[in-house]
């Protein structure tokens, strides 16, 4: 097994784990909550990858920082991965369940289906262009 395919198993595992957490926690603890956790966790884990990646430029890759910084990396991915499922991942399609009107529930589902794809796809074709200008992406321009 590849270390690509251990990590893609090994993210997949952490996200169905902090999913399953994320329908415990729901009603116990609100969704609004939920959402705010999930907001600041996914900020401050992607500022801590997008840190380390501008700081990979500059740090030798024999050194022991680089190492650390690969580690730091790949731990606010898992850290970003889980703050996702808690919040962002699941309760927007919960909360858009339960707001709106049967009526046009088919159709307004769709279109942010629509607009959950289109957008996804953007951010990912426009990965690649932002790993181009720098590797630490928005980072670079403080």
């Amino acid at each position: 097994i590849s270390s690509s395919d251990a990590a893609t198993f090994g993210v997949g595992a952490v996200q169905v784990l902090a999913t399953t957490l994320t329908l415990w926690l729901a009603d116990k603890s609100g969704r609004r909550l939920l959402l705010i956790v999930s907001s600041s966790g996914m900020t401050l884990s992607l500022l801590v990858v997008s840190i380390a990646f501008y700081l990979k430029d500059y740090v030798s890759p024999d050194s022991s920082l680089y190492g650390i910084l690969s580690l730091l990396s790949m731990g606010g991915v898992v850290v970003m991965v889980i703050a996702f499922s808690l919040g962002l991942g699941a309760m927007p399609w919960i909360i858009m369940s339960e707001i709106l009107p049967i009526n046009i529930k088919g159709l307004a589902g769709s279109f942010a289906t629509l607009a959950n794809w289109f957008f996804s796809w953007l951010v990912t074709l426009t990965a690649n262009l932002l790993l181009d200008w720098s590797s630490g992406g928005l980072c670079a321009l403080s």
